[in-house]
């Protein structure tokens, strides 16, 4: 009895984050961005925004999922999903220099 109590426990977790997935729900386990869950919206990509995208297929990133920086996935090239942050967008300025990455003028943290 108990072992059908934690097969049906299991399946109904593996159940719940299938659909949940299917809903747009995402996991970021990567160290560029915070852990912690995000919803997969379609909409206009804004500045502050976090953008998932499926990175093109090309040397740099066949090294980086060979160094474990890229994740295996379903993307071109067998390539993970990358998150990332949105700091500018079409009409922002951004220069780099010694000091950092600035846009507008403004320096980013980090």
């Amino acid at each position: 009895m108990k072992i059908r109590v934690a097969v049906a426990s299991v399946f109904a977790c593996f159940t719940l984050v299938a659909l949940l997935g299917a809903l747009g729900l995402r996991m970021n386990t990567s160290h560029s961005v915070a852990a912690r869950f995000f919803w997969r919206i379609d909409a206009p990509i804004k500045k502050g925004a976090y953008v998932l995208f499926c990175p093109p297929k090309a040397t740099a990133f066949d090294i980086a999922r060979a160094r474990n920086y890229l994740a295996w996935g379903e993307c071109p090239g067998e390539y993970g999903q990358m998150l990332k942050y949105v700091a500018a967008i079409s009409g922002d300025v951004v220069t780099v220099n010694d000091t950092g990455v600035h846009v507008n003028g403004v320096l980013l943290a980090h």
